[in-house]
């Protein structure tokens, strides 16, 4: 069974836009990087139903190819660097993780 890694995120508000680029470029490095993860897409929500993402405003979805590869995606540095980067930057996130 494959796994998705879903973390939203809610951004203080003096995240600048080069923070979510380097998010979003640091999430897309992992690729090749981490075994098992076979995707990883990064973004805001759709502004048709934006109103329903309860505040958050981004998103970061892994696709692992089963939920054994997880803790090698976690234990990246790569994944460190964006723990630290979240820390910097993040007033909240949820992390939701689906077997598929």
């Amino acid at each position: 069974m494959g796994l998705y890694h879903i973390v939203l995120f809610k951004f203080k508000k003096d995240t600048q836009p080069e923070d979510l680029e380097k998010l979003a470029s640091l999430s897309g490095a992992m690729i090749g990087e981490v075994s098992g993860l076979v995707d990883m897409k990064t973004g805001p929500p759709l502004a048709a139903t934006s109103i329903r993402a309860k505040g958050f405003e981004y998103a970061a979805v892994a696709t692992l190819e089963g939920v054994q590869f997880l803790e090698g995606y976690v234990k990246n540095p790569i994944h460190g660097e964006l723990i630290a980067l979240v820390g910097k930057i993040a007033d909240e996130t949820v992390a939701f993780d689906l077997e598929f």
